[in-house]
């Protein structure tokens, strides 16, 4: 343990060194273990104080700084090494407090909290994790006509026009309702609609004949929503739960915060009385956006989360690199259209297929035309590769042309001329004769060669690097030497007419 907590206090330490720009550090804020392990890291590579301050200086760090660290490493020689060994083991016990302290906050994390880590890699498990995605009814629209009613719902009935009534009626525990001067009619199971008419066709038998010839209308809605308890099992939160009856599964699924770690997105039941009445693929909402709203609630109804049948992982270069519940008899083609297929940087050609056998693993190559064939197992792990960075007809060009950089190579016979004329011809101080080409041999090998005479006719190959020279290079820079008692010694550029009190 104080092996791994001195290898991370190091990395720690040196990286405030490692940093390319050290304009902004401050040596009055460095501890005194940091300092040693500067010191102990450039005398590891065999180098001395002064050569370690120089390489500082390079990346930034001020003059007053670097003067406060040499200060602060001659202190740091005076301590002998069992004293710097003290240093660094009080360190390390600060260390290890504050990695039990996090250890502690760690556990400090609430139950749901570590029941959704143990599946957050799993497509689906996001949907119950958004707070405003609960699939909750909004009870202030009017009712579905498609709701059916049950005990404990409280309809609102209204004759307007030449006869008037205005009533309130519940839903007994019979499935009944009482309709003054109509008498008692069954609505329990029955549509919104299908009460409507039937309550309509009552009423016009019973006293309300201008029903029938439009004279007078019936309107019919739910002034209260009963409520139904729903029991779930499988779940992250199994329980049962207390809902308005126009809520959907989903929504009481939402309530149980989804199916447990093991539980099965893509094939959740529907009970009632024992019964099968729906089953529940979510994958259908996540990868389609549908969902089935023909599933009602009832008061009693189960919904049963089993365990999955099987779960496949993709990793690399899939738009949802995720691991995905399979189903019996799917194929690669169905999990990949759920992942949103590959992503731009993805080598398309191959993917790369782990698959567990009865005796370890087996490495298998899938090809994009064997997507539809190839039949999932459960532990398969498919992983989609990046591509190289290596470029196809590319040539560069530099130096003396107008418009310096990359270029396609169009064709196979493309000549040097071609690529001057693209990059908007040859600068005023061009060397138009010569150029410097770097060309990769057939081994991967980069080899120079200039070539001269006429640069039009050079034909290119791919991945040529070109440079076209500037006659600056070609100029002898001639200079006078300027040292001893002098304000500013150095060197000068001569020219033609220097004098020895011109150069002073």
């Amino acid at each position: 343990m104080a092996i791994f907590l001195a290898a991370a206090h190091s990395a720690q330490a040196q990286n405030v060194f490692a940093r390319k720009n050290l304009t902004s550090v401050s040596v009055d804020k460095l501890g005194e273990e940091e300092i040693l392990l500067f010191k102990q890291g450039f005398e590891s590579k065999n180098l001395t104080s002064s050569e370690a301050l120089r390489d500082l200086s390079k990346k930034g760090m001020s003059e007053a700084e670097l003067r406060k660290l040499k200060v602060r490493l001659t202190q740091l020689g005076q301590l002998d090494p069992g004293e710097q060994a003290q240093m660094l083991t009080m360190r390390l016990m600060q260390l290890q407090d504050s990695l039990q302290d996090a250890q502690v906050d760690a556990r400090q994390l609430s139950g749901l909290e570590r029941l959704y880590a143990l599946d957050s890699n799993v497509f689906g498990a996001e949907l119950f994790r958004s707070k405003s995605m609960d699939f909750a009814p909004n009870l202030t629209l009017a009712t579905p006509p498609t709701y059916r009613l049950g005990n404990g719902d409280i309809i609102s009935l209204t004759v307007y026009g030449f006869q008037e009534l205005n009533v309130d009626v519940a839903v007994k525990p019979d499935g009944t309702i009482n309709i003054p001067y109509s008498g008692v009619v069954s609505v329990s199971g029955l549509t919104v609609t299908e009460a409507k008419a039937k309550i309509k066709r009552r009423l016009g038998a019973n006293g309300y004949n201008t029903l029938a010839d439009g004279s007078s209308q019936m309107s019919l809605s739910l002034k209260e929503i009963r409520s139904v308890d729903i029991t779930v099992i499988g779940a992250k939160i199994p329980g049962r739960y207390t809902v308005p009856g126009i809520a959907s599964p989903y929504h009481v699924l939402h309530l149980a915060s989804g199916p447990a770690a093991m539980g099965s997105y893509r094939s959740i039941f529907h009970l009632r009385n024992g019964e099968i009445v729906g089953e529940i693929d979510l994958y259908e909402l996540l990868g389609k956006g549908t969902k089935n709203d023909d599933l009602r609630l009832e008061d009693g109804d189960v919904i049963f989360i089993p365990p999955h049948s099987g779960r496949i992982s993709l990793d690399g270069e899939f738009k949802r690199a995720r691991t995905f519940e399979m189903r019996p008899g799917e194929t690669f083609q169905d999990i990949f259209a759920l992942s949103g297929g590959f992503t731009e940087q993805a080598f398309k050609q191959q993917i790369f297929v782990e698959r567990i056998t009865d005796v370890g693993f087996e490495a298998q190559t899938l090809l994009p035309q064997g997507f539809a064939e190839f039949q999932l197992q459960p532990g398969d792990r498919f992983v989609a590769d990046t591509l190289n960075d290596r470029f196809r007809n590319r040539i560069a060009l530099t130096g003396a042309v107008q418009s310096t950089g990359y270029f396609g190579l169009h064709h196979s016979s493309m000549t040097l001329g071609q690529l001057v004329q693209m990059a908007g011809g040859f600068r005023e101080d061009a060397v138009r004769d010569m150029a410097v080409i770097s060309r990769q041999d057939s081994a991967g090998k980069r080899a120079y060669a200039s070539i001269y005479g006429d640069l039009g006719s050079f034909v290119l190959s791919e991945g040529d690097s070109i440079l076209i020279p500037q006659t600056s290079y070609f100029i002898r820079k001639e200079f006078v030497q300027v040292s001893g008692e002098v304000n500013n010694p150095g060197e000068l550029r001569w020219a033609e007419g220097l004098t020895v009190w011109d150069a002073i």
